[in-house]
């Protein structure tokens, strides 16, 4: 995430480093949970099939490829932007003037402004949302507990959660949880609440990528996938998909 420049040999490193650290894990699970080590060294040790029960249709194939495709245009078009967004700043900024005229102090006011940005869309949306609260049903992982209950009328313990401030506002680790559910209870989340989620933390990362301050991309990333892979999901449940196998494509 940090990196500005990436180089081949580097991601060739990750790739055989992640090779060598699952073989080496699978090698000693054989040993440890084998009675017989010598029947755990087998091609079949090795190539597990799922179970029958995780199990999955042909034609899932081809939607997961669809949303391969969508995600690839989606990374191109934030490419497209933050390209944009970062020449506007090198042009008000001169981050390349090497004199004294390179404002520095804007670039702070800049972070303030976006700062505020995701304050006032975070928290105004969510209360926009405040008499949409769903019942926190007794199967779903989101509960009225927390800020995504006190967003409503009868949350924290009474009942009702704001499903839009479970994605907004909640901390991250809860929100990927969230949308990571397996389960399709009454506070699950609409398709609209999804795609306002996803747009909106797609702009604030497109604003926020660049500032003076550092910031990541890696959980943005999961969370807008997640959204859009989780309406997809919704919308293939019917046939039979699963909510949190799309949410995780």
């Amino acid at each position: 995430e940090a990196s500005t420049y990436w180089r081949a040999e580097t991601t060739w490193r990750a790739f055989f480093g992640c090779i060598i650290a699952s073989f080496t894990a699978k090698h000693l699970s054989a040993l440890v949970n084998c009675p017989d080590p010598f029947d755990c060294y087998t091609v079949r040790a090795y190539l597990e099939a799922p179970p029958g029960e995780r199990s999955f249709r042909v034609w899932e194939i081809f939607v997961c490829a669809l949303i391969g495709i969508f995600f690839g245009l989606l990374g191109a078009l934030f490419c497209a932007g933050v390209k944009f967004i970062q020449s506007r700043r090198r042009a008000w900024f001169h981050l390349f003037s090497m004199g004294q005229d390179r404002r520095r102090a804007w670039r702070v006011v800049e972070v303030i402004i976006v700062i505020v940005m995701t304050i006032f869309l975070s928290f105004g949306l969510s209360w926009a949302f405040f008499n949409d609260c769903k019942a926190a049903s007794p199967d779903a992982i989101v509960t009225d507990e927390g800020i995504a209950g006190a967003m409503c009328d009868e949350g924290q313990n009474g009942g009702s959660v704001n499903p839009l401030a479970a994605l907004l506002v909640s901390s991250r680790d809860d929100a990927i949880r969230f949308l990571f559910s397996p389960y399709m209870g009454a506070s699950e989340y609409s398709a609209g609440v999804l795609i306002l989620a996803a747009v909106v933390i797609f702009v604030l990362t497109l604003l926020t990528y660049g500032l003076a301050i550092p910031m990541g991309l890696f959980i943005p990333n999961i969370m807008i996938g997640a959204c859009i892979g989780r309406l997809i999901g919704i919308w293939m449940h019917p046939i039979g998909g699963s909510v949190s196998s799309y949410a995780v494509v």
